[in-house]
Parts: C-alpha cells; sequence; structure tokens
C-alpha cells in the first residue's frame, strides 16, 4: 500500500497580491452521484458556493457536474474572484471543463474504488507560489488502496493557468515525503514563514513498528522545498501496531501562526509554540479531552490568535492561550441543543470548523446541511455568540473548507525578516446589531496595524480596535475605517444598515399570500401571475440566512429561531416581499 501528499503549482498573470483574498469562495461538493440536474437551482444541487464578498457572505449555486466526498478545494485569485476548483481527483476551470493535465490526481484503480470521492478529510489545500504573484501551490494528502490506513506520501503538482477559463497541470505527481509500510501521516497545516513570503509545512509521521512519532517542518520557497526541522517527543500517545487505531484528525496553526495545534479525540489537545523563522516546534502541552463522538469535533483558533476553541459532538469549550495555565481557563460556550432535522433524522452536532476570512468560525456538520457559527470569536466567554444552526447550505457538507491564514506577514525585525517585506496594513472590519441603534464593530484587519480610525458616517468617529457606536436611527450608513502601522495606512468603507429590512423595502401588496402564518416550519404561498419563485430569506437584522429555488411554492423554515423573517422573492427585475413568523 502507498501513500502520498501532493504539490501543484498554478501560474497566473503577475497581479498586485495585495488584498490577499484567496479564500474569499468555499465549495460544498454534493457527496453523491445525482447530479443530473440541468438547473443550477432545481434540487439536488451538485454543488454551492459560500462568498465571502459580502457580510454576512452569500450562497450562491453552480452546477458543475461534479462529485465530491471530502476533499474538496475552490481557489480565488488575490481579489477573491474564483479561478478553479478540485474535487481531490481533477482540476476545473470555473465553468467545469476539465484542466489540460489536469486528471488523474489519483490513481484510475482508486477512483473507481471510491467513486464518490477521495475518502480522506482535510486533504487538499492551496498556496499561493511564493515570490510569484497569482501562481499557486496545491498540497494534497494522497494514499492508495484500503482507506482505513492513512496517507504515507507527500506529492507535488505544479499547473499554470492564466484565469478561470485558461491554463494547464504542468506536472503532478512529485513526491515530496515518502513513508514505509508501518508508517502514517497524520493531517497536516501550512503558516507563513517569518519572511512574509515562503511557506511552513508541517505534519507529522507515525511508526507503528518503533512505536514513534516524528514531526516534520518543510519551507517552500519559490523554486524549492526542503526539510528544516525533524524532531520527536515525549507525552504522545503511545503508538499502537495497527496505524487505523491512530486517532489524532484536525491541526490547525493560529492565525499569528505562534502555536501548532493537534486534536487528538481520544488523547487530547496537544499544543506547541511555532518557530516562523525555524520551523522548529516547542515544547508539548496538553489539554486533556474526549472527543466524544468520531466523526464530530474539531479545533479553531480566533483571529486575535488568543482563544482557542475545542469541540466535541455536544460541547465546544473556549481556551485561553495566552493564560500561563490554558487548562484552567476552560470555559463551555455552546452544549447541543439536541436538534434533529425531521427531513432526514440526522442530528445538527459540531463539526470540523474553520476560520473564515470575515473572521467568524463557521462548523459545518458531515452529511448535513446546517452550519453553526462562532459569531465573536474575539470575545472571551458567552459573548462569543455561537449561533447553532446559523444558516443552511443547499448541499449536505461531506467535510469543511481547509485553507491557511494568506493574510500574516513577515515578523518586523528578526533575524529571518530578510526580504524587505513590510506588514502593510490591509483594513477590514464586520459588525453586530440588535434591535438598538447600538452596533458593536469588529477588527478584522490584517498585517499587524497599530492604529485604527472610524467614521461612522453620521458624524462620529473612534480610535478603538473594536468600537461600539450608537447611531441617530435606522438608515444606512456608510462606515469607514482605516487601519495604519508605521508602514503604511489602508481605509475600507463599507455600508451599514439599521433597521429592519420590511421598513427599508418597497412594498409590492396583492401578490403574494403566505400561509400559515405564524408557523412552526412550512410555509406555502400563493400569487398571482408568478411560477416558481427564487426565494431570499433575511432575519430582521437584513442578514440573507437562506437562498434557494423553491417548487410548489412551499419552504421549510423548522429549524430556524424562533422571530420574524422577510422573505423575498424575485421575478425578473421584480422583487416582492413578505414578513412570516416562525414560532
Amino acid at each position: 500500500m502507498k501513500n502520498h501528499f501532493n504539490i501543484l503549482l498554478l501560474c497566473c498573470f503577475s497581479l498586485n497580491s495585495a488584498s490577499q483574498n484567496y479564500d474569499y469562495t468555499w465549495i460544498q461538493i454534493n457527496p453523491s452521484q445525482d447530479t443530473t440536474s440541468n438547473d443550477p437551482l432545481d434540487p439536488p444541487y451538485p454543488s454551492a458556493f459560500l462568498t465571502f464578498k459580502t457580510s454576512p457572505p452569500t450562497i450562491n449555486y453552480f452546477n458543475g457536474n461534479l462529485i465530491g466526498l471530502r476533499a474538496e478545494m475552490l481557489m480565488c485569485d488575490f481579489q477573491g474572484s474564483p479561478l478553479f476548483y478540485s474535487n481531490g481527483y481533477n482540476i476545473y476551470h470555473m465553468n467545469g471543463v476539465l484542466m489540460p493535465n489536469g486528471d488523474s490526481l489519483l490513481p484510475i484503480a482508486f477512483q473507481k474504488d471510491y467513486p464518490l470521492g477521495y475518502p480522506y478529510p482535510l486533504a487538499m489545500m492551496g498556496l499561493p507560489r511564493p515570490g510569484h504573484d497569482g501562481d499557486f501551490y496545491i498540497l494534497q494528502h494522497y494514499m492508495e488502496n484500503n482507506w482505513t490506513y492513512a496517507p504515507k506520501m507527500l506529492l507535488s503538482m505544479v499547473t499554470d493557468v492564466s484565469d478561470s477559463v485558461s491554463g494547464f497541470v504542468s506536472f503532478k505527481n512529485k513526491v515530496i515525503f515518502e513513508g514505509q509500510n508501518s508508517n502514517r501521516i497524520d493531517f497536516f497545516n501550512v503558516t507563513k514563514h517569518a519572511n512574509g513570503r515562503d511557506w511552513w509545512l508541517v505534519f507529522s509521521n507515525i511508526d507503528t513498528e518503533a512505536h514513534t512519532k516524528t514531526f516534520y517542518s518543510y519551507c517552500l520557497t519559490p523554486d524549492s522545498t526542503y526539510l528544516a526541522q525533524s524532531s520527536m517527543f515525549v507525552g504522545y500517545e503511545p503508538v499502537p501496531d495497527n496505524p487505523w487505531e491512530i486517532y489524532t484528525l484536525q491541526k490547525v496553526f493560529s492565525p499569528d501562526g505562534k502555536y501548532f495545534i493537534s486534536h487528538d479525540p481520544i488523547n487530547g489537545i496537544r499544543i506547541h509554540t511555532f518557530d516562523r523563522c525555524t520551523g522548529a516546534l516547542g515544547p508539548l502541552y496538553s489539554i486533556p479531552f474526549q472527543m466524544g463522538h468520531w466523526y464530530a469535533g474539531g479545533v479553531a483558533v480566533s483571529p486575535n490568535s488568543q482563544f482557542l476553541y475545542v469541540s466535541n459532538a455536544e460541547n465546544v469549550f473556549q481556551y485561553d492561550l495566552t493564560a500561563t495555565d490554558i487548562v484552567s481557563t476552560k470555559d463551555t460556550v455552546a452544549v447541543y441543543d439536541g436538534y434533529v432535522d425531521s427531513s432526514d433524522g440526522i442530528p445538527t452536532l459540531f463539526g470540523y470548523p474553520e476560520l473564515g476570512p470575515d473572521g467568524k468560525i463557521y462548523y459545518f456538520i458531515q452529511g448535513h446541511d446546517w452550519v453553526h457559527v462562532i459569531s465573536q470569536p474575539n470575545i472571551q466567554g458567552d459573548a462569543c455568540q455561537f449561533i447553532q444552526r446559523a444558516f443552511k447550505m443547499p448541499v449536505r457538507a461531506g467535510t469543511h473548507p481547509f485553507y491557511p491564514n494568506y493574510r500574516l506577514g513577515p515578523i518586523d525585525g528578526t533575524a529571518c525578516d530578510s526580504l524587505g517585506i513590510n506588514n502593510e496594513p490591509l483594513a477590514d472590519f464586520w459588525w453586530f446589531t440588535d434591535s438598538t441603534l447600538s452596533v458593536r464593530f469588529s477588527d478584522n484587519s490584517s498585517y499587524e496595524p497599530t492604529h485604527w480610525a472610524w467614521e461612522f458616517g453620521d458624524g462620529g468617529i473612534s480610535q478603538d480596535t473594536s468600537p461600539v457606536h450608537t447611531f441617530p436611527g435606522n438608515a444606512t450608513y456608510h462606515v469607514c475605517l482605516t487601519a495604519s502601522n508605521q508602514y503604511a495606512e489602508n481605509t475600507i468603507c463599507k455600508d451599514v444598515t439599521l433597521g429592519s429590512m420590511a421598513t427599508l423595502a418597497p412594498e409590492k401588496p396583492n401578490r403574494i399570500r403566505v400561509f400559515p402564518n405564524p408557523t412552526a416550519g412550512l410555509v406555502r404561498w400563493e400569487s398571482q401571475g408568478l411560477g416558481n419563485e427564487a426565494v431570499r430569506v433575511y432575519n430582521l437584522l437584513g442578514q440573507l440566512v437562506l437562498e434557494k429555488k423553491v417548487v410548489e411554492n412551499q419552504l421549510d423554515l423548522t429549524g430556524f429561531s424562533a422571530g420574524v423573517y422577510l422573505l423575498e422573492f424575485r421575478v425578473g427585475d421584480e422583487r416582492f416581499w413578505e414578513k412570516v413568523v416562525k414560532r
């Protein structure tokens, strides 16, 4: 049995890479073979996009006739426009056409054994190639034959692409690391080198004969990949004879690259400090933990790198990574409420989390379409606002998105800060509203700003990092944030709308009647002269929570929190709104 880990290199036209929005579109591929629909809005949806160019992110539908199971990846250019995607077997342009030489990332025999897609999660990641704007590496965890034995080899691939509909894979299946038959490679992750250009790839290799666990740090440079560090640590679980009995799952870096964290559902959370200059891991720190269910739970770190979120199937705990005694800071911030979707009987447990480019943490549930969200992960305790079933995707999750922190710069002033790259801030923010006029703003800027200047569009200003501002009334305000440090400043402006969408939207009476209203879940409607409509659902904060093409003039709101929602029907250039009360 052979196992692998891959790298692909894709080349685009040289562009200014300041935005670094490579992760602004997440893909969910339908984990089934039923992809016969020709209408991207007709169920079953072959795949869907979650796009972070808006806040909250919007859901878009995509009929790529692509089957995926547990390895799926989509890469955007630096501005956040989708370039290409993969299901672990092939690479496709965004028009659904196979990229030249983009087939057979895994052997055909393996694909025949697993026709629904690559069966290993967290297996594929894309990276911009160091020193080459618009070029991309792709890392892939790969194995052959019986997937109950984990991958053993690391492969490398290179692809050139000029835009979203052209390009080719220039070479593929280059081995970086190859283990032996008695070995197992755990999950991997990646962070930026202290020089602000190169990447660190870190993973562990387990030898079930020697009963040892060795960590490797590979450096990915513009034109080479080399092993920089390897080390073994005392304190890891006894290595069993059978590789299938090794349970180490998700590995993450904190956004600042200072911590490398492993999630082991049997033996606990393992934390190492990480030296972004040398690639060396620091001493082991362990947090006892039981996951509870093997298919759920994981780890994520807040955007400010202070709070670690650890989940099993039914609980989410918060730890303070900056504390001397991390274990003592444990705080329960979510408990599974027992909800089971009536349509399929699947419980909405807590799955793998992923930090989004908007600074929120998203929990995808394997086999389910609901997504949980931590809205303010930089805040301690329950104020982090864990929202169970915040929204639905139109495609059930086979895995979850898997991206590094693309917006991490050099460590200024260190010995490795040798390329003349400075941390020039990239401003960003998001906001949270309730029924009042008081709005909490949260800084989401990158590249180490030291000063913040807010203009709220009503004459108010602030220099706080994440201020709370009270507006004079319901309206749309043009809010701007300027983030700066000794090297540069950057400004971003966004429109913040206060007041219900029902108040701000024009009325279109006598065209649609929604019933029953209030409803416990299923709502239907009658309309004059309208066919099956594409429907958007907003909460009273004006946040889009669901968008889908409906059939038979009905929509299931089961699982939505009790409250008032606004249904928006779009027919051509016309829009129609109706309020519905969910009990």
